[in-house]
């Protein structure tokens, strides 16, 4: 079950990759939906990355 933190913290990853990235999310992107879906399953956000 995604909370709203958990989801808040997703879309502000993911954005921040997207800039880092200049726009090219890629394999990247899958990789930082694994980390966040690990992180729900855990119940705790990867705090870096």
């Amino acid at each position: 079950m995604i909370n709203e933190q958990g989801a808040r913290s997703y879309i502000h990853w993911s954005y921040a990759a997207h800039e880092v990235l200049g726009g090219q999310h890629g394999d990247y992107s899958v990789m930082m939906q694994k980390l966040f879906l690990r992180s729900q399953n855990d119940d705790i956000l990867p705090a870096v990355f």
